[in-house]
């Protein structure tokens, strides 16, 4: 009696081991919370990680764009004009244009004003009794580089102006590049991106 109580002893117990070892044969692993796992952390992960930024054009520097004047009228040739910068990049202007040319005295602004309106540019550039001598340098340093417009010849002028507060600016309607010193490069470039814009589709 007292051998067959000890064999069932021993089977409950070896049983009882086999249940523990199956149990644990198919118990899942459970992640470290150290290692996570799945979509949350890879969600995690993006969230972290900066987007690229959108590229943007930069602007160019020492251009800036210009209200327009509110007053664009043709006035008669003579007729004291006054604008609200200096110098103006639109505004009143006589009825004729200066030509696309270099100057050795300065133009009245009522004239180039109207070569903006065309789409065409103007170089202001600021002197004393140098001015031939810069006037110079232009026609042999830009006007040869000078492409045409659209309409087959350049439209670009040159002039002395007073009142700037760089030694040269370049003007289009409603744009402006002020230059502390002639830069045939820069000019060429702001003749690109604003020649034939002006608001009157004209040579």
């Amino acid at each position: 009696m007292a051998g067959a109580v000890l064999v069932i002893g021993v089977a409950l117990a070896g049983l009882a081991l086999l249940v523990v070892a199956v149990m644990s044969g198919i118990s899942p692993a459970q992640p470290s919370p150290s290692s996570p796992t799945g979509p949350t952390s890879a969600a995690s992960s993006l969230e972290l990680t900066p987007a690229p930024a959108t590229p943007t054009e930069s602007a160019v520097r020492g251009e800036t764009q210009v209200p327009i004047e509110a007053d664009t009228t043709h006035v008669g040739e003579g007729q004291s004009i006054s604008y609200t910068t200096s110098p103006p990049t639109s505004g009143r202007h006589y009825t004729r244009t200066a030509p696309y040319a270099v100057a050795d005295v300065a133009t009245a602004p009522g004239y180039w004003v109207h070569n903006l309106e065309h789409g065409g540019i103007a170089v202001l550039f600021r002197c004393a009794s140098d001015c031939a001598v810069i006037a110079d340098e232009l026609r042999s340093t830009l006007m040869p580089r000078v492409p045409p417009s659209k309409f087959g010849a350049p439209k670009l002028l040159a002039t002395p102006a007073d009142g700037l507060s760089s030694a040269f600016a370049v003007v289009a309607w409603g744009w402006i590049l002020e230059l502390n010193a002639l830069d045939v490069e820069a000019i060429l470039g702001f003749y690109g991106r604003h020649v034939d814009q002006g608001p009157e589709d004209v040579p």
